[in-house]
Parts: C-alpha cells; sequence; structure tokens
C-alpha cells in the first residue's frame, strides 16, 4: 500500500478539548503508529465555539475586552481581527458556559455583551463583522444586543425595559435613532448551524429553552414574549423574522441582527470550509476523519461533520466519525452517512472520565485506526 494520505477535519469536544486540539491528538497517534503517513488537519466549526480560533489562524490578531456577561455581572471576552473583518464569538460574552447551572435562567440573562464586542470591533479599521451563533445562555431576542449598540427598547411608559426575555413582555417600541452610525457602514454576517426560526415549536425557546435553564410551565411564557417581540419587528421594520430561518438562533440573536442590523445568515460550517480551503484537502486525501463530542441525530442536521460527510461522498473518500460519545438510538441513521465510526474509547467509560481523557483517549482512537488499517479490517478501504 502506497503512503496514506489522512485529512483529520474535526469540530470541537465540547466542555473539554478544541477542534484544533482534537485533530493534533488524532494526528499524534496516527503518526506513532506510522511516521511516515501524511497526515493533514483542518479543525472545522459549524458558526458555534471555535470559529473565532478557526478564521484568524493565519495572520489574524486576538483581542480581549472586558464586557458585561449574561448576568450582568463583567466578564473578559476574546475576539479577533483580521485585516478589515472582525470575528466574534457570541459565546464569549454571553455563552452558556459562563453561567453556573444553578443560576441559568433565560429570563433575565442578555446578549448587552455581544453588543460591547461589536462596538470595540467598530472601533478598529474594520468593514465586515463575523458573528458565531452557538453556546448561548440567552433569550432576549437580541435586545440587549441592540440596547448596547444605542438603540432604544422602551415600554408603554418611555422606560428602558428590563435584560432578558423578561423584558420582551413590556416591550412596546424601538428606537433607532440613537444606534451607532457606524452600523450602517458595516456588513455583518451571522454563523449558524441552525435554522430555526423565533417562535413556535421548533422556535428558540421549545427548542433549547429548558437546556438555558427555563423549565417547562416556563416555556409558553417565554415563547408568547417572544411572538410580541416578533410583531414589533414587523411593525418597525416590516420584516415577518418568523419567514427567514436561523432567525431563532442564539436565542433569537438571529432575529436582531437581521431586522435591525441586515445581517446575511449563513451556514457556520461553510463559512469555515470555504476560507480554510477544506474541500480541495477532502479531494487530496485518502481518508477522512471527523469528529465531534456526541454523535447522534443532530450530527446530520447541519452540524460539522455532516458537512465533511458531504464533501466526502462528493468525491468518494473514506470516511470515519469519531464521537466523545455515540448515540446507539441514532447509530443506523449515522452509518447512512460515515464508513466507520468510533468512540474514543475502546471501553465504556463515564462522561466524566471521557471528557478528563479526551487528549489520551484522541491519541489511542488514532493508533487504533492505523491498527485496523494496518491489520487489513477496513475492507471497503478505497485506496
Amino acid at each position: 500500500m502506497s503512503t496514506l494520505k489522512f485529512l483529520i477535519a474535526s469540530d470541537s469536544f465540547k466542555e473539554s478539548l478544541t477542534a484544533s486540539e482534537v485533530c493534533r491528538y488524532l494526528q499524534h497517534g496516527i503518526l506513532s503508529k506510522d511516521a511516515g503517513a501524511e497526515v493533514v488537519i483542518n479543525p472545522v466549526s459549524d458558526g458555534g465555539e471555535g470559529i473565532l480560533d478557526l478564521l484568524i489562524a493565519d495572520q489574524g490578531v486576538i483581542h480581549t475586552s472586558q464586557v458585561t456577561g449574561p448576568l450582568g455581572a463583567p466578564v473578559k471576552a476574546a475576539w479577533g481581527t483580521k485585516g478589515t473583518t472582525a470575528i466574534i464569538e457570541m459565546a464569549e460574552a454571553s455563552g452558556l458556559p459562563l453561567v453556573s447551572p444553578d443560576k441559568r435562567n433565560p429570563f433575565h440573562t442578555t446578549t448587552y455583551g455581544v453588543g460591547e464586542l461589536i462596538t470595540h470591533a467598530l472601533n478598529t479599521s474594520t468593514d465586515t463583522i463575523i458573528i458565531g451563533l452557538g453556546g448561548s445562555a440567552t433569550n432576549d431576542g437580541g435586545t440587549g444586543m441592540l440596547r448596547a449598540l444605542g438603540f432604544e427598547l422602551l415600554d408603554s411608559k418611555g422606560r428602558t425595559i428590563p435584560y432578558g426575555n423578561a423584558g420582551l413582555r413590556a416591550l412596546t417600541t424601538i428606537h433607532d435613532q440613537n444606534a451607532d452610525p457606524r452600523l450602517a457602514h458595516t456588513k455583518f454576517v451571522a454563523a449558524t448551524d441552525v435554522q430555526n426560526i423565533l417562535t413556535g415549536p421548533k422556535g428558540a425557546t421549545y427548542t433549547y429553552g429548558q437546556q438555558k435553564g427555563a423549565r417547562q410551565k416556563d416555556l409558553e411564557i417565554m415563547d408568547n414574549n417572544m411572538r410580541r417581540y416578533a410583531k414589533i419587528i414587523q411593525n418597525a421594520r416590516g420584516m415577518d423574522v418568523n419567514s427567514i430561518p436561523g432567525s431563532g438562533a442564539a436565542g433569537g440573536l438571529g432575529a436582531a441582527l437581521v431586522a435591525f442590523l441586515y445581517a446575511e445568515i449563513v451556514p457556520g460550517f461553510k463559512l469555515v470550509s470555504d476560507f480554510t480551503g477544506l474541500e480541495s484537502k477532502v479531494k487530496d486525501a485518502d481518508i477522512v476523519i471527523t469528529g465531534e463530542g456526541k454523535l447522534d441525530s443532530q450530527t446530520l442536521l447541519g452540524k460539522a461533520p455532516y458537512g465533511v460527510a458531504q464533501l466526502a461522498r462528493k468525491y468518494d473518500k473514506f470516511l470515519i466519525a469519531i464521537g466523545g460519545t455515540i448515540d446507539n438510538s441514532s447509530l443506523d441513521t449515522l452509518k447512512n452517512s460515515f464508513d466507520l465510526i468510533l468512540p474514543i474509547s475502546r471501553k465504556p467509560v463515564s462522561k466524566e472520565e471521557s471528557i478528563a481523557k479526551a487528549g489520551e483517549l484522541l491519541e489511542e482512537t488514532g493508533r487504533y485506526i492505523m491498527k485496523l488499517i494496518q491489520e487489513g479490517n477496513l475492507p471497503n478501504l478505497r485506496v
């Protein structure tokens, strides 16, 4: 067999490793079994956490700014610039990991810090701002962001509404007279992996509210608040945000970006893959390896591994998917997209152990893949 060309294009393993770290550990494992193998790495993202590092990897600059966190306390948030483009991960300012589980309550969490990051970006020579929508602790429809940018969000008595989804219940008008004038001269791109609209059974609240701390009995109230907000947007902007896929991303931040900053919503995976030249690397590889923290039915709904799978199928490449955990009930569906599906451990381990030892387990998985190849146990390998 001639020298194999591997491409490792994995997403991050949430709560454990960045996409770059996942790729590096797998690379080390493969090379430890075959030092002559050619192993190219291309970390990927679907628009959530990690997009910042990927888009500024070459000749970009990381900045750190103090902004308002999801609970109103100050946090330090990273953002980046590359030429005249700024890259922001909304989760850096308003992400779920910034709120301890016992304090998660999307009635009150805010995206105000995202607006502050945009202001910091506008203070540089920026003409384009890319915002990754993923990992949010919020369900405020992006109203916090708008307030930070100078928009006035008022109740019937002309008072500024409170932070969070709860503030939407009081909202009656949105004024943009005092909004930062630089917004009109800036292109906004919102990168996301979800197609959820703002309201309804498949909207921001019912789909993601509980993982952000909402109680089941609160979902109807929160969704009604969002419906009120959608009507106000329609009156203010003549736009039906519920007809726009992705408007419900990041707790409705997508709706505010589209309606008030005229952002374009794009699939996060495509943005990253185009930016990094992923398709040409897939075309040149013999074996493609992808992965994420959990492989399940959601993997095939716009997540990064599915994007990699589509490219691998286009060029008839042998494709391996690796997960920190794998949902067995989804295996039959996953097998339609991947030639080989592997957990990072060859024996049962707890989620906690899998997270703590992810690097070690990924290296071992890289070695295991090479062992299968060297022993001829991948009969469908097309090289």
